[in-house]
């Protein structure tokens, strides 16, 4: 370290400053930019085919929770038949939301090893579907206020979710003690 000389004061560099290497690959950084813009025009058609309107998708992509449901939820829109949305029912959804959240994600390594939870584990596997969950919430809150179409695609989504991750789940309320 180089000590200052008393009463001078070390002018720093502005940390926002940017310069380009002198050997960018530009046709790589090119190549790279139409991959993007590529992949960007499939995820329209996606959005195209499973009826969502461009003010429903700015919706998702401007909340950084919702966006984050995105992706998978589009994919499993892609599969779904039509009418499916006629199959949906409240217990259809409460199955697909806790696939979705619990079943679906880190606790599928735990039910995989079959060894018990510790303290710590828990709480992990609980925050986790916490934020699954938010985020699920949030992008089916955005299509349900969109209107018919947000609303037709969500119900697609569970009908079609339920279908592929929870066919053998029970399906109607059978003497669940209440709340």
């Amino acid at each position: 370290m180089n000590p200052q000389p008393a009463g001078r004061t070390r002018r720093r560099r502005p940390k926002s400053t940017f310069s380009a290497p002198d050997d960018v690959d530009v046709e790589a950084l090119a190549r790279a930019i139409a991959m993007a813009r590529d992949a960007a025009e499939e995820w329209l058609g996606v959005l195209g085919t499973i009826g969502l309107s461009d003010e429903i998708v700015d919706a998702v992509i401007r909340n950084p929770v919702a966006a984050k449901a995105f992706g998978p939820m589009a994919f499993i829109a892609l599969a779904a038949e039509p009418g499916d949305e006629d199959s949906f029912s409240p217990r259809l959804e409460a199955n697909v939301l806790v696939a979705m959240a619990i079943r679906n994600g880190p606790i599928e390594n735990y039910h995989y090893a079959s060894r018990p939870l510790s303290d710590t584990e828990m709480k992990e596997l609980t925050v986790s579907a916490s934020r699954r969950l938010n985020a699920i919430l949030q992008f089916r809150n955005i299509l349900l206020e969109s209107g018919p179409d947000g609303r037709r695609a969500w119900r697609q989504i569970v009908v079609t979710y339920h279908r592929m991750y929870c066919a053998g789940w029970e399906t109607v309320d059978v003497g669940e003690p209440p709340m």
